[in-house]
């Protein structure tokens, strides 16, 4: 951390020192941008504890009561042809997730305030017109009532006009330097702003006059070949007519061709019926279970499709749906309540439905404390349908512990609760 800290300190004081030494460098005048940020609390500490798909899956970062939306100022100015340097403001409506910011074990919702100093590094020269760049700077902000220092990282594109218009596109990791957070966090932004039309435009302009007084050179001394090409392409615009023979009806040869031609377009443009593997009357881009038999009100499936979950099995008389845990926790998670809500108006629907509840965990840790995790994961879902008042005769449950992994790779998967809705 102390290493991480030093070379981004040195970086950006290597970045402030190029900015008053480069006394030869094209000096332009900088621009204000004005733009939206969305920040991501929970990513970098999911990926670290799980898996980069495990965080990329997270249901809950646009919910009212979980996002943090924010807007930003930035002021950006060019150094060189491929290195612009920005200075941000920025204020967030932050709901941080409990054990983010120091000391604070149940999560808030505060205001927070943030500045950064960034150097950008642009793959082309400041007059393309689609340029993608990596960031590196120093910022520190208030999270809650805490001052942190972070140090962003990240990519972006950035988008010019011909107007002087710019959009910039922005990725960001916020390394956490100082321990007023606990974790590192996400930043994404769009950002726009409005300059002097660049060289682009001049450039522009200064070619399509180029090529006026070129053209009109090129008509001046080759007037006479030019008049030949025009008169000639006249001539070749001719609307094909079809030409009757003495005694023959012009209008029933005419109708007779048009009638041809579609037939030939008819037979050209003919399309195969679509295919259906499993014979259900779905067709396989439409059919949610592709190799089982259902039926069209289920979307080609034997039970109606639950939304938001993974499908382990699907048969005739059954289907098994997961729900997943955080690591060594058995706290059912925003996205499994959509799940177990669609599963309980099944069960509602069909009385004669049953359920199988299953408990499992990653290899992680003792075999005592993942079969007593992965117990506790099976009896809080079983509780939680209990709770909803199917009859517990119509609910089976057990637990595994790590007996039975779906996935070696990627542990995030295994700290699970299998639910089988069963047909009698």
């Amino acid at each position: 951390m102390k290493l991480t800290r030093a070379f981004v300190t040195l970086s950006f004081c290597l970045c402030i020192s190029a900015l008053y030494a480069q006394e030869e460098a094209v000096q332009k005048q900088g621009i204000f941008s004005f733009g939206a940020t969305l920040s991501d609390y929970n990513f970098a500490k999911r990926t670290k504890d799980s898996s980069l798909k495990y965080a990329m899956n997270d249901k809950d970062l646009l919910k009212s009561g979980k996002a943090s939306f924010g807007f930003k100022v930035s002021y950006w100015r060019h150094l060189k042809p491929h290195i612009d340097l920005s200075g941000n403001l920025g204020v967030d409506f932050s709901n941080f997730p409990a054990l983010f910011v120091k000391g604070d074990s149940i999560g808030q919702a505060k205001l927070s305030v943030h500045v950064a100093g960034l150097a950008h590094f642009m793959a082309f020269k400041s007059d393309a017109k689609v340029n993608p760049f990596l960031t590196a700077g120093l910022g520190a902000g208030f999270f809650g009532n805490h001052l942190a220092f972070f140090a962003p990282i990240g990519t972006g594109l950035a988008f010019h006009f011909n107007t002087g218009s710019i959009i910039t596109l922005q990725l960001q990791l916020r390394k956490a330097l100082s321990s007023g957070i606990t974790n590192d966090f996400m930043t994404y932004s769009i950002g726009f702003a409005q300059g002097i039309a660049g060289r682009t435009a001049k450039k522009h302009e200064s070619h399509k006059k180029d090529e006026v007084i070129k053209n009109s050179l090129s008509a001046g001394k080759n007037g006479r070949s030019s008049g030949s090409k025009v008169e000639k392409s006249s001539r070749e615009k001719v609307v094909a007519k079809v030409v009757a023979q003495p005694g023959t009806d012009a209008a029933a040869l005419n109708n007779k061709s048009d009638k041809s031609q579609t037939e030939k377009v008819a037979k050209e443009n003919k399309v195969d019926p679509l295919p259906d593997a499993d014979g259900d009357g779905v067709a396989d881009k439409d059919d949610k279970c592709p190799d089982v038999k259902g039926n069209v009100e289920n979307q080609g499936c034997p039970f109606p499709v639950v939304e938001g979950a993974e499908v382990i099995k699907m048969s005739p008389d059954s289907a098994t749906y997961s729900i997943h845990f955080d690591f060594d926790q058995s706290i059912l998670q925003t996205g499994a309540f959509g799940v177990l809500n669609r599963i309980v108006e099944i069960l509602r629907s069909d009385k004669t439905l049953t359920i199988n509840i299953t408990g499992h965990a990653d290899s992680q840790g003792t075999d005592f404390k993942n079969m007593q995790v992965s117990a506790d994961r099976a009896n809080v879902t079983r509780d939680y349908f209990m709770s909803y008042n199917v009859a517990a005769s119509r609910i089976k449950s057990s637990y595994y512990g790590a007996n039975r992994p779906i996935d070696k790779v990627q542990q995030w998967r295994n700290r699970r609760v299998e639910v089988t809705i069963i047909k009698k």
